[in-house]
């Protein structure tokens, strides 16, 4: 492929960023093989549009960085090591006019099929039978994200030697009181109300995995393109449902750190100031002994407490006379601040 045509597409695709300050280019990989560039589905979420580019060689990554550099607000680059090249690296030495920022794929595919799990399931997974195909990351994700859930987890891996180790180190790491443990796969299990698979191979589970889902049993396809032509053709004729994941339900999520509740609270919450000759902090910042924590640092309306220096606040038998007066000037201040406000 011509790099002139690549630029073609590109065009095309900026040019229905309408808003400058509100544009998003986002830079993808991943582990499976495919073609070495290619358009990804444009998105929309908290007032920023975006557009989407797979990058699968270090040569046109290099290329597509320095073309597509302050012609977006933002360039937010997988920072997911999948290939032999670094893509995050190279962005930002060829990126200087657009703002970089990493994020991680796998993060917002596990939130997605999360969210989308719980609206299958209106929100009750509790005791359903869950059968995960995968032990990478994005399988060993969800399984303890839904065991967390208090879902019965079983987990089928291709990699019989590495499966028991990753579930074993699944179970340490749920909760001490969890009802149950996720479990690996045996040919006398059945009655699943719902499948996921996360592999990164193609046509993979075959039809005869179907017998062991219930009649009205789920199916997503997270890795895509994870099941046999046979199992579909099978799901579908019984009336199963089969999802494709769409990562767009998550898609807010990549945008967190431009979201302006996320501004305001670097803005107006977290940090250190003296009021009244008093150091405050706010926002979990660990106080010295004596510090008095508030809610928020810039225009403060509660008085949490005193720091007792370990990152707790001090017990009200365990405050000084010094530290009661702090207190209470702080919250004078905080009364005459809102009278001015008024």
């Amino acid at each position: 492929m011509k790099i002139e045509s690549l630029y073609t597409q590109i065009d095309k695709e900026i040019d229905s960023l309408e808003n400058p300050e509100k544009s998003i280019i986002f830079l993808n990989n991943t582990s499976k093989k495919r073609k070495n560039f290619f358009i990804l589905p444009r998105r929309k979420a908290l007032n920023y549009k975006s557009v989407g580019f797979f990058i699968g060689n270090e040569v046109i990554c290099e290329n597509v960085c320095k073309y597509i550099d302050g012609k977006a607000k933002y360039v937010l680059v997988d920072t997911e090591n999948k290939q032999n090249f670094n893509l995050f690296s190279i962005a930002k030495k060829n990126i200087s006019k657009s703002q970089v920022i990493p994020f991680k794929p796998n993060d917002v595919t596990v939130e997605s099929c999360d969210l989308l799990v719980r609206h299958l399931f209106e929100e009750d997974i509790q005791g359903k039978k869950v059968l995960i195909f995968g032990s990478g990351n994005l399988a060993s994700k969800m399984a303890l994200r839904l065991a967390e859930r208090q879902a019965e987890v079983v987990v089928w891996a291709r990699n019989q030697e590495k499966a028991p180790t990753i579930v074993d180190a699944l179970n340490y790491i749920l909760p001490k009181y969890n009802d149950t443990k996720i479990k690996l796969f045996h040919e006398d299990e059945n009655g699943f109300d719902l499948m996921i698979s996360f592999l990164s191979a193609e046509n993979v589970i075959g039809a005869n995995f179907f017998n062991y889902l219930k009649k009205e049993g789920t199916v997503i396809d997270g890795g895509i393109n994870n099941f046999s032509k046979d199992f579909i053709e099978v799901a579908l004729n019984n009336g199963v449902s089969f999802i494709r994941l769409d990562t767009r339900i998550a898609f807010h999520y990549a945008l967190m750190s431009l979201n302006l509740e996320t501004f305001h609270f670097f803005d107006n919450v977290f940090g250190t100031r003296e009021i009244e000759q008093i150091r405050c902090v706010a926002g979990g910042i660990l106080g010295k002994q004596g510090d008095v924590i508030v809610d928020q640092i810039k225009h403060p309306t509660q008085v949490i407490g005193v720091a007792n220096g370990l990152g707790g606040v001090k017990h009200e038998c365990e405050l000084t006379d010094e530290e009661r007066r702090k207190i209470s000037t702080i919250w004078k201040y905080i009364l005459q601040s809102n009278k001015k406000n008024l």
